[in-house]
């Protein structure tokens, strides 16, 4: 194949960075190894789509990254501990593990809900009678740039460090 007459998506990560202009190719593997430094399953294919489609994917990622911390943070035997209703529950007999499983349920299901509430970007009540909103990132300085992180809902449970992508905390 010959990779100048190749769509930009059907080519291999080296072939891809032939295409890109040399300060694009630069920043997009300083953007790869940022990626890999992260943990990001895949970074190519997040740099891909930031540097092709202009998504500002790692300001997304390292939000929803951050968003999944906080989840398994809930299951920590440190914040069990610190909450009186915990240590209840297991003195009356409960498992350890389903105290910190409904902790970490807890916690997802309340990240879902304020992801669905930013990527929505307004509340329903009103519809246009209230302000909307979103998430942007920022600049060095933490000023707004024209940057909106939005989408998170496509890329949150694919997240989850435990590779089950939140199966486990997903009920019908």
């Amino acid at each position: 194949m010959n990779s100048a007459t190749a769509e930009p998506w059907n080519l291999g990560w080296d072939d891809w960075l032939e295409t890109l202009p040399a300060a694009k190719r630069h920043e997009a593997i300083a953007l790869a190894s940022t990626f890999r430094a992260l943990g990001a399953p895949d970074p190519e294919s997040w740099v891909r789509s930031q540097v092709d489609e202009g998504i500002p994917q790692l300001a997304r990622f390292v939000f929803l990254q951050n968003l999944w911390k906080a989840v398994d943070a809930r299951a920590d035997a440190d914040v069990l501990d610190a909450h009186p209703q915990a240590a209840r529950l297991i003195a009356a007999g409960g498992s350890r593990d389903d105290v910190a499983f409904l902790a970490r349920v807890s916690a997802f299901d309340a990240m879902m809900d304020v992801i669905g509430l930013i990527d929505n970007g307004r509340a329903d009540d009103l519809g246009d009678q209230l302000p909307g909103w979103c998430l942007v990132q920022t600049d060095e300085g933490y000023r707004p740039t024209d940057r909106v992180v939005g989408g998170l809902h496509e890329s949150f449970t694919s997240l989850d460090p435990s590779g089950r992508e939140a199966e486990d905390l997903l009920y019908e």
